[in-house]
């Protein structure tokens, strides 16, 4: 099993504030890490590690094979959904087909094979109906189908998903966590959700982040592990009436 890339004592933030402390990972073919922790406790950072958008105050980021930082082709990104501009005037296809741009490129044409690899990817995630929407038209559970068509029509090696079930339906979320695990079988995937519950069905191993990194090399976590990494991630079980289980509090 081939390394993608390795973390190495990574120390990360912004400015002078420090939210990563000597974190370290590896991760290889045929992975699929789920990443947990608490909001503010570095999982975005950490992406942003990984997809060269900040640099390292301390430490190092190697990549393997035909990985490599910032401007690659090898690694698919599907942002929180919440961070895109509904209102920006850009149809489905050419999302889509912005996720085969390398580099920074004033005047973009696409090719032929682009536009056939656009089309292709399109049709499986079943969405070719709506190419010629613009983004402000689609539904929540439509514009992470764009997202994430644009995050593999370049057949990357790597997949990362910021938190892929927010502002979706319960039936969207299934049916995206059953094509993440299909597409196991292709790439090595990281995704970062609040929902252990669910994840863990679908997941291999589990990375709890909190300032520091904490890597569980099984897909199942209990309360008490989750205690000593010092995250305060809440447990779902489910069972015929899914439900939150949550430690005895006073409020």
């Amino acid at each position: 099993m081939g390394k993608i890339l390795e973390l190495k004592s990574i120390y990360a933030g912004y400015n002078d504030e420090v939210i990563l402390k000597d974190v370290s990972l590896e991760i290889c073919d045929d992975d699929f890490i789920g990443i947990i922790g608490p909001n503010g406790g570095g999982k975005t950072t950490l992406l942003n590690v990984i997809l060269g958008l900040i640099k390292p105050m301390k430490g190092t980021i190697e990549f393997f094979d035909t990985i490599s930082p910032g401007h690659n082709n090898r690694i698919g990104y599907l942002p929180q959904i919440n961070e895109i501009d509904r209102k920006f005037p850009i149809t489905v296809k050419e999302v889509v087909l912005s996720g085969l741009i390398y580099g920074s490129k004033a005047l973009i044409k696409y090719s032929k094979p682009d536009k056939a690899k656009a089309n292709e990817t399109l049709d499986r995630l079943g969405i070719c109906d709506i190419s010629r929407s613009t983004i402000g038209e689609l539904s929540g559970g439509q514009m992470q189908k764009v997202l994430l068509a644009r995050a593999l029509v370049s057949s990357p090696r790597l997949l990362i998903l910021d938190e892929p079930n927010t502002f979706v339906d319960n039936q969207f979320e299934g049916e995206l966590y059953e094509f993440l695990k299909e597409l196991n079988n292709e790439m090595s995937i990281v995704i970062v959700s609040h929902d252990v519950g669910t994840i863990s069905t679908y997941i291999k191993t589990i990375a709890c982040v909190n300032r520091g990194l904490h890597y569980h090399n099984s897909n199942k976590i209990t309360e008490e592990q989750l205690a000593s990494y010092n995250c305060p991630i809440k447990l779902i079980t489910h069972g015929e009436v899914p439900h939150t289980v949550l430690k005895k509090h006073d409020h």
